[in-house]
């Protein structure tokens, strides 16, 4: 049901087990994401290392001109905070909305032979970017592309960038009321013997990549168990 497979692997060999597991990261995600894990978070304490990832490459419904791309301001949530970064544009019928609830418009990109679009929000103000993130508390990404099913020629400008991010999600899941699966965690009866496991940490890898053509995302996540002893 979700593709899984299940591998042995000796932790106390940690750099063997490093390596096997950023080799299948690696490959699952199309090579975006590398050196998930560092043999020093692995020992012969470590029971089990459960791993997800997720790749996604779409091309434009209609791409960008490359010979449009150029060198533009952009700003970085204050007015006086300006960096050059190479800015797409066309214009075109695309779906568009305003959305004056939000002090933004919202413009959502199709990508070709898919059901999957990009959803893309734009403060009104160059400033508003935090306040926008406040409001989306309250609304979902969903009821926002499902108001924009009418197109309006836009001229569309768009950074082309790359990025990744990283993140130990132990903090956050424990704020969020998932302490026990730290601390004492029931698991037991993943294995025949009797030894106490808990979650050691999660950890979020993710990357995206925007051009002309299209975009590339990738997504991986760790989990790992360890003998509480």
């Amino acid at each position: 049901s979700f593709f899984a497979t299940v591998e042995n692997i000796d932790f106390s060999k940690s750099d063997d087990a490093a390596s096997a597991i950023n080799k299948w990261v690696e490959h699952s995600t199309d090579g975006t994401i590398q050196n998930l894990v560092s043999s020093t978070t692995l020992n012969s304490d470590t029971r089990i290392f459960l791993l997800s990832a997720i790749h996604f490459k779409g091309e434009w419904l209609t791409e960008f001109p490359s010979e449009a791309t150029s060198q533009q301001d952009f700003f970085i949530n204050n007015p006086n905070t300006v960096i050059k970064l190479p800015m797409m544009y066309k214009r075109e019928l695309a779906y568009y909305n305003i959305f004056p609830e939000l002090n933004a418009t919202a413009l959502r990109l199709p990508y070709k032979n898919s059901d999957l679009s990009m959803l893309i929000l734009l403060p009104n103000s160059i400033d508003g970017l935090t306040a926008l993130q406040e409001k989306l508390k309250d609304i979902s990404f969903a009821s926002i592309a499902n108001q924009i099913e009418d197109r309006t020629y836009v001229q569309i400008y768009l950074p082309k960038f790359r990025t990744e991010f990283e993140m130990e999600l132990k903090g956050v899941l424990s704020k969020m009321g998932m302490k026990t699966m730290f601390n004492s965690g029931e698991f037991g009866g993943m294995l025949k013997s009797a030894e106490p496991m808990q979650i050691s940490n999660v950890i979020h890898k993710a990357f995206i990549e925007v051009d002309e053509k299209g975009t590339e995302a990738s997504a991986a996540t760790e989990l790992k168990k360890q003998d509480v002893g």
